[in-house]
């Protein structure tokens, strides 16, 4: 495990020049976040980038950088770290607290987030792929009981028939069944991977989900919006009949009586979420109470477009 130091400029410089030390950077747009190691231990430091620019600056950018190796911060699944844009290009931010309209395929015409005891639980459902970002939560009416489960999940996929074709479905969990590729012709069920929910819409009526260690038996295409099948069964993605919960990113949430609270991603580039996917936000135990209320208004990543 590394110990971290953080030094001056002047003094990080001395230490790079005496020790003969490899250096990484990376460029934060508001600054220079430099880095080296020496054993166990973690030596930083930081060049704030000003207009003029500093001295130090100045001596960085012309001494140092060219040389230097620069350095981008990842995660796991090689997404960038400590960046001030969370969206790609091509995208723009969105404030939503409304979902689109996917049956007559109209922009923000659909299910306003707006939760309350008569209707407790809302669904977001995009017509584009998109960023999530984060959002708030308004409260209203609340006490120490109520709270929100919020959650993104893979509805069902629907886009085929029983009849004889080249898929089986097979069960795998009780009422849960997984579509498979078989022999042509020899199957159980005939599969249209084209298929859409209506003729208003992109969004496919058999939907993606992420195969753990790409073992699936479907590939997908975000760009061309196209499935196609893995017969070698490498794929990233599998079909199931029944919807697929993803990941919760909001368990038991609760907030004031009467006020806001804010939730964020980490600072890292958003994951691009299908628009065959769907967000649930529900509010549960709520009990005796008269009147409660959640509003979400969520921060989004859409593509840039005159509909919206």
């Amino acid at each position: 495990m590394y110990r971290n130091l953080r030094l001056k400029w002047s003094a990080f410089e001395k230490f790079v020049s005496e020790r003969n030390k490899s250096v990484q950077w990376f460029d934060n747009d508001t600054h220079y976040h430099l880095i080296v190691f020496d054993g166990q231990l973690s030596i930083e430091s930081f060049i704030h980038k000003t207009e003029p620019a500093s001295s130090e600056q100045l001596v960085f950018e012309t001494k140092y950088k060219k040389t230097l190796g620069s350095l981008e911060l990842t995660t796991s699944d090689n997404r960038k770290i400590l960046t001030s844009n969370r969206i790609p290009v091509g995208y723009t931010i969105y404030i939503c607290g409304i979902s689109d309209d996917i049956v007559d395929g109209l922009y923000g015409s659909g299910e306003e987030l707006l939760l309350t005891k008569a209707s407790p639980k809302k669904t977001l459902r995009m017509l584009d792929h998109y960023y999530a970002i984060g959002g708030r939560a308004m409260w209203y009416g609340m006490a120490s009981g109520p709270y929100m489960d919020a959650k993104l999940y893979a509805p069902a996929s629907t886009g085929f028939a029983d009849a004889t074709g080249d898929f089986n479905k097979l069960t795998i969990a009780t009422g849960v069944n997984i579509i498979v590729p078989t022999e042509p012709g020899s199957g159980n069920i005939d599969v249209n991977l084209e298929a859409t929910l209506n003729g208003n819409v992109t969004i496919l009526a058999n939907t993606p989900v992420p195969s753990p260690g790409n073992q699936g038996f479907f590939d997908y295409n975000s760009d061309t919006n196209e499935l196609s099948v893995n017969y070698e069964q490498k794929g990233g993605y599998n079909l199931f009949d029944v919807p697929i919960d993803l990941f919760y990113f909001m368990r038991r949430g609760r907030g004031p009586a009467n006020g806001v609270t804010t939730f964020e991603s980490t600072d890292v580039v958003g994951k691009l979420l299908y628009n065959s996917w769907a967000m649930e936000f529900e509010m549960k135990n709520v009990g005796s109470l008269v009147g409660p209320e959640v509003a979400i208004l969520l921060t989004l990543g859409t593509k840039k477009n005159t509909n919206i």
